[in-house]
């Protein structure tokens, strides 16, 4: 205690880093006892220097992000059982992290990271179309993080299969919207349901994607090889080399912090009180 070391002169100091910030009291509080925990352990772990961009970036992930995907997998499960569905397909590069974290929480459930970006979708429709069959997508519920639905329902229309499809935020305040939005909702082929409206929070946040990156530079086309079929991606990548290496060393911390305790985690889940307010309040 401080008050004893100080009665007998000893220099001391109350450090009180290590109590509950207020986001991980919020999360605590909303019922999510375990997810709370997770980021507070994983907020105490952060290697960089305090004051630097990487260490800003690092916090960003572990408050935000990962509680968000935590409860992003939940609710793409929930979704997939309501639509009669038997497994998922994740969209990458965005979904990369997510596909982890599904993975770690609901081991047994099967899914398919799918590597897609929009203008390779568009370019090579028939080949997607195939690609994705085989990934099963006549049962499957397709997952993205951000999306206007717009690339999915020209897909869809274009090559007459019927998608059911779930964004954890929906666009519909885009400013260059390229489509009457009301399309989305009068398809006979294209289902697609969302998490949170981007109209609907105060603010979202682009960094959602950002956070979520792969380490590979976005989707170029895939093509067949034997019974599978493989991607090709672009040399480049978006992010810096530091904030990409900060990125993906947060992103293996925080699945090395959830495996020891992913079945509390997945329980504590199914039995949060409003995950639309808590969804609404991370993405903002």
């Amino acid at each position: 205690d401080i008050e004893q070391a100080q009665r007998f002169s000893v220099p001391t100091v109350h450090y009180t880093g290590a109590l509950a910030n207020p986001i991980e009291q919020h999360l605590h509080d909303a019922g999510m006892v375990q997810v709370s925990r997770l980021c507070r352990q994983l907020r105490l772990s952060n290697p960089f220097s305090p004051s630097s961009v990487e260490a800003e970036f690092w916090n960003h992930f572990v408050q935000y992000n990962v509680p968000l995907l935590c409860m992003t997998a939940h609710a793409a499960r929930a979704k997939r059982d309501a639509a009669g569905l038997q497994r998922s397909l994740f969209l990458a590069r965005d979904c990369h992290f997510l596909s982890e974290v599904f993975l770690s929480l609901y081991p047994c459930d099967p899914f398919e990271l799918v590597q897609v970006s929009r203008n390779a979708l568009a370019a090579d429709t028939g080949g997607f179309a195939r690609y994705l069959q085989n990934c099963g997508l006549q049962h499957a519920l397709v997952c993205d993080l951000v999306s206007t639905g717009y690339s999915w329902l020209q897909f869809s229309e274009a090559t007459q299969q019927s998608l059911h499809f779930f964004s954890l935020v929906y666009i519909d305040n885009y400013q260059y919207q390229p489509f009457d939005s009301a399309r989305l909702h009068q398809s006979d082929l294209f289902r697609f349901s969302f998490g949170v409206k981007s109209s609907e929070v105060r603010s979202w946040s682009l960094a959602i994607e950002l956070l979520n990156t792969a380490p590979h530079g976005s989707t170029l086309g895939v093509h067949p090889v034997g019974s599978t079929f493989a991607a090709h991606f672009d040399q480049r990548h978006e992010l810096p080399g530091s904030l990409l290496k900060t990125v993906l060393l947060a992103q293996a911390a925080a699945m090395q912090c959830l495996r020891p305790h992913r079945a509390a985690v997945a329980q504590e889940l199914g039995v949060v009180q409003d995950p639309q307010q808590l969804l609404s309040s991370l993405v903002s």
